[in-house]
């Protein structure tokens, strides 16, 4: 968080690597922000088989784990 000159400077100095990110102001001060991107609309259906039933428990007895 800064100055607006020097964020402004900061994003033309990033060049490519700025494409998207804003200059935001907040309180009387500047920062440079990427947009926020759901987490659902990163991953969509990718982790769907990401629930309880997808666990697997190993069958260890004590006397096992000592030995």
């Amino acid at each position: 968080m800064g100055r607006e000159v020097l964020v402004r400077e900061t994003k033309e100095k990033l060049g490519i690597r700025a494409v998207g990110r804003e200059v935001i102001e907040g309180n009387g001060t500047y920062e440079l922000r990427e947009p926020q991107t759901p987490y659902e609309a990163v991953f969509g259906l990718e982790n769907v088989d990401l629930r309880e039933d997808n666990t697997f428990y190993r069958d260890i007895s004590t006397s096992e784990s000592r030995g």
